[in-house]
């Protein structure tokens, strides 16, 4: 019986109750311990997870869903390096039409402003050109990306985020015209909670030249926009004695003058 609850807990269970020696109380006791051994092992045997959708109202269960979409960004990833890389972009200047203008997508600049989470004044306003407002848009391309809860900051032409790639934090630049990975960097690193699911939950932060990335664990990055070289890193959990949340480091860092501010709190003066 207790072989039968390990490998199959449904046999265990039935087998439990077709016990004449035990008492009511006690198999019930037994039939909820079964049932823990059973979520368990759905959970990390089999890769059960609730996916929920954005508002947490409503989900579907998977199984190994991780795995598999873990596949279908490497194989895009293999896919884009064998392809030649494409040409650089010249910046053709705008002619105004001298006939009614038929609706076309508006470029966008060179380089961005968009350098923090929500704006560089984190107030969600963009004005640095007029939006097209048509609604659909039109879909330019479509990548796989790793997990997570980042979302996007430009700078010097480029879209920075960071993903979970199985076993790793993975901080990414990409081209916003062609959906392309331009670089990345990765680290050992890996979070998984069962209301958020897996993968880093802050946006990254550019910042004169740099990227600044905060990873799930407290991983802290200060990379080169240009080739993701990392200048500078630290765990702010372990430098400020620390313990991670449940639902971990979730707060975009933010540029103030001379300084880049985090929120690690913990027991340290210097919190």
């Amino acid at each position: 019986m207790w072989a039968s609850i390990v490998v199959f807990p449904p046999l265990g269970l039935i087998l439990l109750w077709m016990r004449g020696d035990w008492g009511i109380l006690r198999r019930i006791l037994a039939t909820l311990a079964v049932l823990t051994i059973a979520i368990l092992e759905l959970y990390f045997v089999y890769g059960l997870r609730l996916d929920w959708n954005g508002n947490m109202s409503q989900y579907s269960i998977s199984f190994g869903w991780h795995a598999k979409h873990y596949s279908e960004v490497e194989a895009s990833r293999a896919r884009q390096q064998a392809e030649a890389p494409p040409a650089p972009r010249v910046e053709e200047p705008v002619v105004e039409p001298k006939a009614a203008p038929a609706p076309v997508l508006l470029k966008p600049a060179a380089v961005s402003y968009w350098t923090d989470f929500r704006g560089p004044r984190r107030d969600g306003v963009y004005s640095e050109a007029p939006i097209d407002t048509a609604w659909p848009p039109p879909m330019l391309w479509k990548e796989p990306v790793g997990g997570g809860y980042a979302s996007f900051t430009f700078g010097e032409g480029q879209a920075y985020t960071i993903e979970q790639r199985r076993d790793k934090e993975v901080i990414a630049a990409y081209d916003p015209l062609t959906g392309r990975e331009l670089w990345k960097f990765s680290y050992p690193a890996s979070f998984d909670e069962v209301l958020g699911g897996p993968g880093p939950r802050a946006t990254p932060v550019y910042h004169d030249g740099l990227v600044y990335s905060l990873g799930a664990n407290g991983d802290f990055y200060a990379l080169s926009a240009r080739n993701g070289k990392p200048k500078w890193s630290k765990n702010i959990l372990t430098d400020n004695d620390a313990t991670n949340v449940h639902w971990a480091m979730a707060g975009s860092p933010l540029i103030m003058d001379d300084m880049v501010i985090v929120t690690p709190g913990g027991r340290s003066a210097a919190c």
